[in-house]
């Protein structure tokens, strides 16, 4: 996400050297460095405890490249001995010194295996500077999302990732499937999905898929098989390329374009995929949702009906709260538009332009801008503000709001 891809092959290389160490090390130094309570880790004691190999499995990982140039990783790690298991959400941060890459720093947040069933466990957010944050979802509690496990990414031992949200994700025209009935070698195939909905398959014919789920598919094929073809068929069905669920992500976020949906996905997700807003980002974010099935295209806010578009509050949605992060759908174009800007000029401080944010007010901007000099006349405050082809000044009072392109004249005193 924004890394050039030689150094995120540095950094690739790195934390699968740190797995090998951690698991080479063995189960004693794994508890000395990260023992978990909630999985009674206190209570292994003795000789084989130090000498049992311990095996890592890395899953859902992301990665951030941060404004001040460290990059850091998100993922979920599971633990696994033949004494002991552990769950928990890892953030190692790397720095470049001297032309090298190193390991700059180690997070751990310890996860209960309660806190799966039924949603996420974990939410990574974007922080200032381009800097992630986790907040653990406690089972039950406020901050408890509705989801699914996150996927797997990375695997130990060349392990096949696992399809997400199998069961969940509904199928669409474009889709790529992995097929395979097992004991029959000659029945596995690859299919893409056509615009029909369908697609060929070995014995049944064409094969309607649009509109199930990864279940439900399965369960089609392997009745369609026993029907005279297949004694009992066990089948399998992966989504080996998403292509039927796209998004749009446009504007000021560090890696626009279009991105494919693989499972169930928030707001927050999908602009950590696009590497996070930039500094240049504004403080409403508009989401572009059809009410009708139009071209395979994004479509601009000043494109769209009024009804279609959803704004949402950046800083709300970066600070965390729930109501912000919206569920994305496919179609969907998240247009994050630059940020508006004012001016002050007179008796202030530290006078020049600044950002507009939510509910600026007069008062507000001279505070940013350092506050009143001695000289100031707080009660002559003028605003110089755009109406159409026009340009007005507008006496204002400190609690009046400002508006993108307003400059404020603080006036000297006359006495």
């Amino acid at each position: 996400m924004g890394a050039p891809r030689g150094d995120l092959d540095i950094v690739m290389e790195l934390i699968e050297r740190w797995k090998k160490e951690v698991e080479r090390e063995g189960l004693g130094h794994y508890l000395s460095r990260y023992g978990n309570p909630s999985q009674k880790a206190e209570g292994l004691k003795g000789k084989k405890v130090h000498s049992e190999r311990v095996d890592i499995t890395i899953e859902d990982m992301r990665i951030f490249k941060r404004d001040d140039g460290i990059i850091t990783t998100t993922f979920l790690r599971r633990a696994k001995s033949g004494l002991f298991k552990d769950v928990g959400v890892g953030m190692l941060s790397f720095k470049r010194e001297d032309g090298r890459w190193k390991i700059d720093g180690e997070k751990w947040y310890p996860l209960s295996d309660k806190a799966f069933p039924g949603g996420n466990a974990y939410t990574v957010t974007i922080g200032p500077g381009n800097s992630p944050r986790v907040i653990i979802n406690e089972p039950g509690g406020k901050g408890q999302n509705r989801g699914k496990t996150p996927r797997k990414w990375v695997t130990a031992r060349g392990e096949v990732p696992e399809n997400p949200d199998i069961g969940e994700y509904t199928i669409g025209a474009g889709d790529v499937l992995l097929i395979n009935v097992w004991g029959h070698g000659d029945l596995t195939q690859e299919v893409v999905v056509s615009e029909k909905g369908e697609f060929s398959f070995p014995l049944i014919g064409e094969v309607e898929a649009v509109g199930l789920n990864v279940k439900d598919l399965e369960a089609k094929l392997a009745r369609l098989l026993s029907d005279g073809y297949v004694i009992n068929p066990y089948v399998t069905v992966r989504v080996k390329g998403y292509k039927s669920r796209k998004v749009y992500m446009l504007g000021q976020v560090r890696s626009p374009g279009t991105y494919s949906l693989d499972k169930e996905t928030s707001l927050i997700e999908i602009i950590s995929r696009a590497g996070g807003v930039t500094d240049g980002a504004g403080w409403i974010i508009e989401v572009v949702r059809p009410s009708k099935k139009v071209p395979d295209k994004p479509i601009i806010p000043d494109e769209a009906k009024k009804e279609d578009i959803i704004r949402v509050d950046l800083e709300g949605l970066l600070g965390g709260r729930p109501e912000d992060n919206i569920r994305i759908e496919g179609g969907d174009t998240i247009f994050v538009p630059k940020a508006a800007y004012y001016f002050i000029f007179g008796e202030v401080k530290s006078p020049g332009s600044f950002k507009l944010r939510r509910e600026t007010t007069v008062l507000k901007a001279v505070i940013l801008a350092g506050g009143f000099t001695k000289k100031a006349s707080k009660r002559r405050i003028k605003i110089r503000r755009k109406e159409g082809e026009k340009t007005i000044k507008v006496r204002v009072k400190l609690d009046d709001p400002v508006l993108p392109q307003d400059t404020i004249i603080v006036p000297e005193s006359f006495f």
